[in-house]
């Protein structure tokens, strides 16, 4: 079987633009730790693309460089017959991941990520906290830049509808502050929300159309910095799953189209667990879960497609690992 992973950063999603060596290193991060995972696989033969502009990576068993006036549409139209699955790693920042996900959905190959509408509705913070208003599920009051006069705070945070991580995140101390860097910023696309304290956490997730299993709960080290908040790592499964599952329940029965493997941003109070965002794709904490458990994400993932089903598992392990980020983004 041949896999493709295309991660949008590394693999030249960007050959005509300068490469930010932030974006670079988190996505080198968690394309060499999914390419590690798929390579253990056996009958699993792993290939990614490389942005020309890079060392070349040993991880992959076979690499495909990205060159000025190649794109990866046309390197995938060269290689779709002989290619049977392939993953996007990519952000949701200009809606680049529903995009790129729509595009290849009508191939031969099996995408493995989460249907395109899935993907649409969950990369829109605005349309996941109104979709879920009538659910269950806990979440910080949102409100679009244009109801600023709505919403009254001690604190607040400011960020992009579509967006990645603390990618453009800035945090603003009384309402005249926000409506200063919104002058500022010229943005029209930022949500509002009221800056609440608590532990800043995220929980992977296996899931099925509605279903889904828990594979860690992860404390995340962020600080903030500068008017912004800074992700500078994460402890994986830092955290007993069973006081989450009734919350995961809850938030993946609202969206049937999620496939595979989901990341969730979340804020644990003393009473509560809120949804800080969903993360429909491959996230920062997926690097440290091999070593936590014991297993293989990627091969549960994969199995999840094969049998289009939700994969039950065993983990073997019970480990606290450590994730450094040594730059200031992260997903």
């Amino acid at each position: 079987m041949k896999i493709l992973l295309f991660e949008y950063i590394t693999g030249g999603g960007l050959i005509d633009h300068t490469l930010p060596s932030s974006l670079v290193n988190e996505g080198k991060i968690m394309l060499n730790a999914i390419a590690n995972d798929f390579g253990r696989i056996s009958n699993v033969d792993v290939y990614a693309f490389r942005d020309y502009r890079l060392g070349s990576n040993t991880t992959p068993d076979h690499e495909i460089a990205i060159k000025p006036g190649r794109t990866h549409t046309e390197e995938i139209e060269l290689l779709f017959k002989d290619i049977d699955a392939v993953l996007i790693i990519a952000p949701e920042t200009n809606d680049i991941l529903t995009s790129l996900c729509e595009e290849y959905s009508n191939y031969t190959f099996t995408l493995l990520n989460s249907t395109v509408d899935a993907i649409r509705l969950t990369s829109n913070k605005l349309d996941t906290y109104q979709y879920l208003l009538e659910s269950d599920v806990v979440q910080i009051p949102t409100y679009h830049q244009g109801e600023i006069n709505e919403i009254r705070a001690n604190k607040y945070v400011m960020k992009p509808i579509y967006g990645v991580g603390c990618e453009n995140l800035f945090i603003a101390r009384n309402h005249d502050d926000v409506v200063n860097k919104l002058e500022k910023l010229g943005y029209e696309n930022f949500i509002i929300q009221p800056f609440l304290t608590g532990i800043h956490a995220s929980i992977c997730l296996l899931c099925w159309d509605g279903e889904s299993h828990i594979l860690s709960v992860n404390e995340q080290c962020i600080k903030e910095e500068q008017d912004t908040l800074v992700l500078k790592g994460c402890r994986v499964n830092a955290f007993d799953k069973s006081r989450f599952e009734p919350f995961c329940k809850n938030l993946i029965q609202a969206f049937p189209g999620l496939r595979g493997y989901i990341g969730v941003d979340i804020l644990i109070t003393e009473n509560e667990i809120i949804l800080v965002e969903l993360n429909p794709r491959i996230t920062t904490s997926y690097v440290g879960l091999r070593d936590a458990l014991g297993i293989n994400p990627a091969k549960l993932m994969l199995e999840c497609f094969n049998q289009k089903k939700l994969i039950s598992f065993e983990a073997t392990k019970s480990n606290c690992i450590t994730v450094n980020i040594e730059n200031d983004r992260a997903a």
